[in-house]
């Protein structure tokens, strides 16, 4: 592999860190904030749980998150705010998944 070859590989993977990253804090403020119903909550925990698991590559551990987060978007409880955010962490995990590892 080519020096700068593996400089491009790098910078994917931080970047890949970055948008993870964002995507679990924002996950994580959606799971404590009160404000939010329970079982929107929990579906945020689980996402973050998933994401977190390190045995799976990281365009797995985002598909599985979407998975679960778009299961609740159409929840009438759910607050605009909630759902704008769920929103946002969707397109961060999308970007996720069409990631190569090597």
């Amino acid at each position: 592999m080519s020096i700068i070859l593996m400089f491009i590989v790098v910078i994917l993977m931080e970047d890949s860190q970055e948008t993870l990253e964002q995507a679990l804090n924002i996950l994580k403020s959606i799971a404590n904030n009160p404000n939010i119903p329970r079982n929107i909550r929990r579906v945020a925990r689980e996402a973050y749980s998933e994401l977190k698991k390190e045995e799976y590559t990281i365009a797995l551990r985002a598909a599985n998150a979407i998975e679960k987060l778009t299961g609740v978007l159409d929840e009438p409880q759910i607050p605009l705010f909630a759902r704008t955010s769920l929103l946002q962490v969707i397109e961060l995990l999308d970007k996720l998944t069409k990631v190569k590892e090597s």
